[in-house]
């Protein structure tokens, strides 16, 4: 394989690892702003029945909150898994890099 071709490869590797990398970052935002519409529409709910801190900790409380909590969790997991393996690539990239540039100055010193 020439050169040109790896490094297109590498080009590759590295815009489909940060598109995934950043749509799971997305995903995670997007949970946490439902999150929040979530909580507040569950504390105005309790609000017209309760104190404002009952309102507050039934909403805190309720089980879709909890479930939604969860899909944040697995998503942060998730993007923190994708986000780890854009780096470990970035990081083969600069060893690759480092590899090279020895090897060249090697052969430029006739080692």
């Amino acid at each position: 394989m020439n050169t040109l071709q790896e490094l297109q490869e590498l080009k590759q590797q590295t815009e489909t690892l940060s598109k995934v990398a950043r749509e799971s970052k997305v995903g995670v935002d997007s949970l946490l702003r439902q999150r929040d519409r979530l909580k507040s529409r569950l504390y105005l709910k309790h609000r017209l029945t309760a104190t404002q801190k009952d309102a507050e900790m039934k909403a805190k409380a309720d089980e879709d909150l909890a479930a939604l909590d969860e899909k944040i969790d697995e998503a942060e997991i998730d993007y923190g898994r994708k986000w780890a393996e854009y780096e470990a690539h970035k990081i083969h990239i600069e060893l690759l890099r480092s590899y090279h540039s020895t090897k060249r100055a090697e052969l430029q010193q006739g080692l």
